[in-house]
């Protein structure tokens, strides 16, 4: 992943939005309770906090008694994050106040209900803060505290000129404020403002992504070491093929020169021989000439002379090549020498670039040179040892060297690569532990669940037999239910049929009751119902009577017959003692005037007896 320009001079603040259980799963993360909380721990050190770990309860403490929105955001989790380049990472309480402060300055004095900054995992500059901002709201009909996650930064951003108040205009302006503070009031030499986010994805990720990111970037790292160590190695191989080559060369050339030195020797004893063979011819034509050329012979011992001197020279260059000539045949077997002495500590180098041949060079101290280099000498053999233990050109040690250094590198990543393979080993040896036992487990649950099924269902069995039983009796117990239902249904209706006819007899015997003058008695003493009388009571009493009465209503109405005939003979008494009364009125009235004061006292009794009876019987028809 390719690194942003101000990679390590930046800071930067994130925020991510809590419900009431992200406030619970942030608490459970901050103990290390959960597994991604675990995975990210490389030592064992407690975290800095100046409120405490318990989230749930500090954030319940902390709105008490203040108006709470009904939003699905209750917090803000803030992390702040100091550029690593600028700021020490050991100072865990400096970042802290220092991102207490800056916190205070964008939310409020109210906002921070917890702070803590990890110092068990990677990252050293990160500060969490949790924050529900309190501020006084005002309304028309009242002051209230009330909680909102969403007012100061609406502020911070118009207050940065963005006229839109979107989350991402919110979150460049709290960018702008950070580097602000840490230019500012930090004074940080250096520091630089994140760059400007033009996507729309996210742009920070996860502990649990940054640290697999990281882990990506160390094994990409590892390979791009090795490919260097590779690379380094082929370098090597190459600076020390050059060196070989170079080594040839110089050898061919000093062969050359050697050749080229011995090919003048020659050509200068050719000469000598020469010139042996003309001052022979000279000095024959001299003597031949001595004679007639008397006059020259100073000009001849003169040339002689000349000539012996030369000769001298060349006798002395002769030796001189022929000294040449045996210095360049030895430097040649010299040159020899060395080239083979190269070849085999070029062989040698070549071999210790694998670490599996046992000689492990590394930078160190050499047995007999200052090389700076060493390898071990007991995987070498006698002509490798030999070689070892003499002297190495500048070019090669430089080279052994490189290699020597290459190969630390490569080691230091392989052994890094290895401890991270052991310890997935280690990581899946433990979860294939734990996984068997949980595997164990679950048999045993699964037998034992297996078991009380068997002994539920041996069970539901009993109580499903049970149950039929109960449910044929049940059947058997509705069947005879539902007879007895039916003859009481019948019964009902014939009850009820009985009671309405009942009923009806009762209220015409009702009606005879209250209307006494309904029943009339003829001459010959026939009782009948007076016809518009009987009318009055209505259909009902006229399809009535016709039937059939039952027992009590025959009774009734018997008891009213006789009740009729009983007013009819008292009627007719009442009738017959008015006729009395009144004919002995006027019998009393006809003697009145010849009757003496004692006999019209006695009438008068009598007269008082008969109206006296009278009176009676009327009273008794009425009461009838």
């Amino acid at each position: 992943m390719k690194k942003s320009p101000v990679s390590g001079l930046a800071g930067a603040v994130r925020i991510d939005r809590l419900t009431l259980q992200g406030i619970t799963k942030a608490e459970n993360h901050g103990k290390r309770l959960d597994e991604s909380s675990k995975r990210r721990v490389i030592k064992d050190a407690p975290a800095v906090t100046t409120t405490g770990l318990d989230l749930y309860a500090l954030y319940e403490e902390h709105i008490e008694g203040a108006f709470v929105p009904k939003a699905e955001c209750r917090a803000l989790h803030v992390l702040v994050q100091f550029p690593t380049d600028l700021v020490d990472g050991d100072d865990a309480s400096g970042m802290l106040r220092h991102a207490r402060q800056f916190a205070e300055r964008v939310f409020g004095n109210r906002a921070i209900f917890a702070d803590r900054i990890d110092r068990d995992e990677q990252g050293q500059q990160v500060v969490d803060l949790f924050v529900a901002p309190i501020y006084l709201k005002k309304t028309k009909r009242q002051d209230k505290v009330a909680i909102s996650t969403t007012k100061h930064l609406k502020a911070l951003a118009a207050k940065h000129g963005f006229n839109k108040t979107t989350l991402r205009n919110e979150g460049r302006a709290l960018q702008t404020a950070f580097f602000e503070y840490l230019r500012d009031e930090m004074q940080l030499d250096g520091v630089e403002r994140g760059e400007q986010k033009w996507s729309l994805d996210p742009d920070w990720k996860s502990r649990e992504q940054l640290r697999e990111e990281e882990l990506e970037k160390l094994k990409a790292e590892t390979e791009n070491a090795l490919a260097e160590a590779a690379e380094a190695r082929a370098v090597a191989l190459a600076e020390v093929a050059r060196a070989q080559a170079m080594r040839i060369e110089e050898a061919e050339a000093a062969h050359d020169r050697r050749l080229a030195q011995q090919q003048s020797a020659e050509r200068m004893t050719v000469a000598l021989a020469k010139m042996e063979a003309a001052n022979a011819r000279l000095n024959a034509e001299l003597q031949e000439k001595l004679a007639a050329a008397k006059v020259k012979e100073a000009e001849a011992e003169l040339q002689a002379e000349r000539w012996r001197v030369e000769n001298q020279a060349a006798e002395r260059d002769r030796a001189k090549a022929a000294a040449m000539i045996q210095a360049a045949t030895d430097q040649s077997r010299q040159l020899a020498n060395d080239r083979t002495l190269h070849q085999e500590q070029i062989t040698l180098l070549s071999r210790s670039a694998d670490d599996k041949e046992g000689l492990h060079l590394q930078i160190g101290r050499h047995p007999v040179s200052d090389a700076g280099f060493a390898m071990d000498e007991q995987h070498m053999s006698a002509m490798e040892r030999d070689a070892y233990r003499k002297p190495w050109p500048p070019a090669i040690a430089a080279v052994a060297r490189a290699l020597a250094r290459a190969l630390a590198i490569i080691r230091d990543a392989a052994a890094k690569v290895f401890e991270r393979e052991r310890a997935i080993a280690n990581r899946e040896t433990l979860m294939a532990t734990e996984q068997a036992e949980a595997n164990r487990r679950l048999e045993e649950r699964r037998a034992a669940q297996m078991h009380e099924h068997r002994l539920a269902m041996e069970a539901l069995e009993v109580r499903q037999a049970a149950v039929d039983a109960a449910h044929a009796d049940a059947v058997r117990s509705r069947a005879d239910a539902e007879a007895r239902i039916e003859r009481a249904t019948m019964r009902e209706k014939t009850a009820s049929a009985k009671a309405a006819f009942n009923a009806r007899w009762g209220r015409a015997l009702v009606a005879i009751a209250d209307t006494p003058n309904v029943i009339t008695i003829n001459e010959d003493g026939v009782a009948s119902f007076d016809k518009q009388i009987a009318k009055t009571f209505g259909e009902e009493f006229a399809d009535t009577m016709p039937s059939n009465p039952p027992e009590w209503a025959e009774k009734g109405l018997t008891r009213e017959l006789e009740i009729a005939e009983q007013r009819h003979v008292l009627a007719e008494r009442y009738r017959q003692a008015s006729k009395q009364v009144q004919q002995l009125a006027a019998l009393l009235e006809k003697a009145g005037s010849v009757l003496t004061p004692r006999q019209q006292l006695v009438a008068e009794e009598v007269r008082h007896a008969v109206e006296k009876a009278a009176a009676l019987s009327n009273r008794q028809v009425r009461d009838m």
